[in-house]
């Protein structure tokens, strides 16, 4: 199909692409990183959230897991909630999304009770499914087909990266 195949031609064509993934997949990598850090990042906390909350570890562990509950709700929700926010674009679904996951996770080390820190959980798993949501519209929006696949890998990346990081 022409070009060169050999090795360095290869490496010389996938550094010229990355260097065409745009500039807001790149912000969106590092707002992604953070975000599955800080939910990855629960889990080896369970014991001294739960002497900080003065509940037992498997009753943190069981909150922790109502953020799943939060992410299944959202194909339920998902559709109003996008609808809702699309009229401002998929940007503006993406910001509020990221706002709201640092006001939740504000909320939990600022307040010391139970109630507050289930309802915070519950609502990190059903805003960050939203924040992915906001993230694939900016991705349909924003990008060529063509790219759209080297863009999305671009993003992605920052869920692995989260894991090694997120995972103590």
């Amino acid at each position: 199909v022409g070009g060169s195949t050999t090795p360095a031609a290869r490496r010389a064509s996938v550094r010229m692409r990355m260097n065409e993934v745009p500039l807001w997949a790149w912000i969106s990598v590092v707002c992604k990183f953070a975000e599955s850090t800080t939910v990855r990042s629960l889990y080896p906390y369970v014991s001294s959230l739960a002497d900080m909350l003065g509940v037992s570890p498997e009753a943190v562990a069981l909150c922790i897991s109502l953020k799943e509950v939060g992410y299944a709700a959202m194909p339920v929700f998902g559709p109003y909630l996008t609808a809702c926010a699309g009229a401002g674009g998929p940007v503006s679904v993406r910001v509020g999304a990221g706002l709201a996951l640092a006001a939740c996770s504000l909320l939990i080390g600022a307040v010391n009770s139970f109630a507050v820190f289930a309802v915070a959980v519950l609502l990190i798993g059903a805003v960050k499914s939203l924040a992915e949501v906001g993230t694939q519209m900016m991705v349909t929006a924003f990008t060529a087909r063509d790219d759209r696949g080297r863009t999305v890998a671009v993003i992605e990346l920052a869920w692995g990266l989260s894991s090694l990081v997120g995972v103590p």
